[in-house]
């Protein structure tokens, strides 16, 4: 008798090694924002390359 998954629950909690600060307590240092920035400058313009990608279809 073949079993049929209708539903699937995925959760996920992610913690970096070596942070013992509460997740709301999370501050940022200037040498980190920078850093953000560049990671979401990259992650901007590779959603507009596949943005692009899927217009040339």
């Amino acid at each position: 008798m073949p079993v049929q998954i209708t539903e699937l629950n995925i959760s996920v909690s992610v913690n970096q090694p070596g942070d013992q600060k509460s997740p709301g307590a999370q501050t940022q240092n200037p040498d980190d924002q920078g850093s953000a920035e560049n990671i979401v400058d990259e992650c901007v313009e590779q959603i507009m390359k596949i943005l692009n990608d899927k217009k040339e279809r």
